[in-house]
């Protein structure tokens, strides 16, 4: 039965290096490149999210986010993409993340 052999297919399979980029950047991120990093053939799908900053937070304006990045922050996001596809079979993930605020 096809059924059964479904999982023979090698889009059925993960990939055997799905991390294709985790990384902290102090340019501009880009969608397109995080779009090129998981795009697969084999994938059914691709899922993107991006992250805004609201312009209120308990009734107060918000007109901006400071933060500073982790020492750690980018082997954190390894050690969590890892831990994904430990889990699941991903075709492919990728991760990053600005080193600071737009415009910082």
């Amino acid at each position: 039965m096809a059924a059964d052999r479904a999982h023979e297919h090698p889009g059925e399979q993960a990939h055997p290096r799905p991390i294709s980029l985790i990384a902290i950047r102090r340019t501009p991120l880009s969608l397109d490149e995080v779009f090129q990093a998981v795009g697969d053939e084999a994938a059914g799908g691709i899922a993107l999210f991006v992250g805004t900053v609201r312009n209120h937070d308990a009734g107060a304006d918000v007109g901006g986010l400071g933060y500073s990045c982790h020492p750690t922050a980018e082997a954190e996001m390894r050690r969590i993409a890892e831990k994904v596809v430990a889990n699941h079979p991903v075709r492919a993930i990728a991760a990053e993340m600005p080193s600071r605020p737009a415009g910082n």
